[in-house]
């Protein structure tokens, strides 16, 4: 329950309407302590699972670093071997990557970014993003030289109107394609759901 920095500040991604929830749920819970949510759910797992998985609303990176070390080291008690969040590229540092890895010792974990396509000007002109190419290089290449692995989301076929089908399937494979030139061990792809509050709403009923 953070939220998104840059949802707060550019009204976020176009296909993005999460950060109202995020704000709902503040105005009703206040201030949570992360480490006894995540206690809490942990708790109500009947199977051994071996991957922890978190989604914040934005970054996991925008949680205050303190907060960061709190989870991370509660997390290496956990038998669990894979941990996995996302973050915005310009949030990853040599030091916050370092200070959270340092906590997890024997457990694998691997960071997601949003690169969504290799072209910055549907990026930032149709998805909003806010991310330019030599962001999310210096990114992916932190992680890389702390050897965490990347998982980067691939957007297929963005929200523009009239786009054929062959236009977006050439920029998703693109896109891969650059994902994997620029270090990333894996990719995702995802197509866009509707969103309630996102401009990509606002286009569908349109």
């Amino acid at each position: 329950p953070v939220g998104c920095y840059w949802a707060k500040k550019e009204k976020s991604c176009s296909y993005c309407g999460y950060q109202p929830v995020v704000d709902a749920f503040i105005e009703e819970y206040g201030i949570v302590d992360y480490v006894e949510i995540i206690k809490s759910e942990v708790a109500k797992q009947e199977q051994p699972f071996q991957r922890i998985t978190f989604f914040v609303g934005g970054s996991f990176l925008e949680i205050p670093p303190k907060k960061q070390i709190e989870i991370m080291e509660y997390v290496d008690t956990l038998p669990v071997k894979h941990v996995f969040f996302e973050s915005r590229p310009e949030l990853i540092t040599i030091e916050n990557i370092e200070a959270v890895k340092n906590c997890l010792h024997d457990k694998e974990l691997m960071v997601a970014i949003g690169l969504e396509t290799s072209d910055a000007t549907i990026r930032n002109e149709v998805h909003k993003k806010g991310i330019e190419n030599k962001t999310y290089l210096k990114g992916i290449n932190i992680l890389n030289n702390a050897g965490i692995k990347t998982l980067i989301y691939v957007f297929l076929k963005p929200p523009v109107a009239d786009i054929t089908d062959r236009t977006a399937y050439e920029d998703g494979i693109n896109t891969i394609r650059y994902a994997f030139e620029t270090g990333a061990y894996a990719v995702e792809i995802e197509s866009g759901y509707i969103v309630e509050n996102s401009a990509m709403q606002k286009l569908y009923n349109d």
